[in-house]
């Protein structure tokens, strides 16, 4: 998840959820959105803290039975996924 800070820069989210269940229903959810097979990650908080920290992300913990919808519209590719390609 992405959005734009006032100066237009994007800044990058991860979704994280309380339960496996929460985690798999937005999974399922986002896989009828887009074409894309994301997959649902245990990680622990220090593993979660670190990952954002490195890849300069923001987390986003969903309360547990809060229903988060995926955007309708989605990057056909990732900031990512670009990287990797431009780096070959």
């Amino acid at each position: 998840m992405s959005e734009r800070d006032k100066q237009g820069k994007d800044i990058n989210h991860v979704l994280a959820f309380r339960t496996f269940d929460e985690a798999l229903r937005y999974k399922t959810l986002l896989e009828a959105e887009m074409d894309f097979n994301p997959y649902v990650q245990f990680v622990s908080r220090f593993e979660l803290n670190h990952s954002c920290n490195v890849g300069n992300y923001n987390c986003r913990v969903v309360n547990s039975g809060t229903l988060v919808i995926p955007p309708v519209k989605t990057r056909a590719i990732t900031d990512w996924e670009w990287d990797m390609m431009t780096d070959l």
